[in-house]
């Protein structure tokens, strides 16, 4: 599985199926395996490109001050390292705002735009679950950082039918974690 140099980083990412490109963009947890099952899919017809944000899973992990803007300038980058002008992206969550700030940014880099469970600006409601999230994470760990998070980032009946998938998914993350 390759990495890419987008100058100051190296980018981990993979790469499946023909045709138009297709990124799918993860969301806060920045790891392209969000996306497996949709991979499967979209690579019938889809030259389909997932990645680990800067700073989570195999990229590059920087002392720098990480921003939707810089994320966004990092996916630019990669389009660019391999040879992509314009693609669909698909973002989910964080990945969504990363699109938002493309489109409105570099507009003709992108030949459509999906966003899912996104938001349009940090309102109050955005700032309090982040700053909540954020003293989860630090005063509690990565673990009940991930507990708490799936209580607000999938609907009830979803979080009930998957139980023993996410706990699973949780249990795989805390083990990575820190990235090697």
């Amino acid at each position: 599985m390759p990495k890419l140099s987008i100058g100051d980083a190296e980018i981990y990412y993979e790469e499946a199926g023909a045709g138009e490109p297709l990124l799918l963009v993860p969301g806060l947890s920045g790891q392209g395996s969000f996306w497996s099952a949709q991979v499967e899919a979209f690579k019938r017809d889809f030259r389909v490109i997932v990645h680990d944000h800067r700073g989570a899973g195999r990229s590059t992990h920087s002392a720098i001050k990480y921003s939707v803007e810089q994320m966004a300038d990092d996916v630019l980058r990669l389009m660019d390292a391999l040879g992509i002008e314009a693609a669909h992206l698909v973002g989910h969550s964080t990945g969504g705002a990363i699109g938002q700030v493309i489109a409105l940014d570099q507009p003709t880099r992108l030949r459509s735009l999906v966003l899912s469970a996104t938001w349009a600006g940090p309102d109050p409601y955005f700032r309090r679950l982040f700053e909540t999230r954020k003293e989860v994470l630090l005063t509690q760990g990565l673990e009940a950082y991930l507990r708490a998070s799936v209580l607000v980032l999938a609907p009830p009946d979803w979080v009930s039918r998957n139980d023993a998938a996410i706990a699973e998914l949780h249990r795989a993350q805390a083990a990575a974690w820190p990235p090697r």
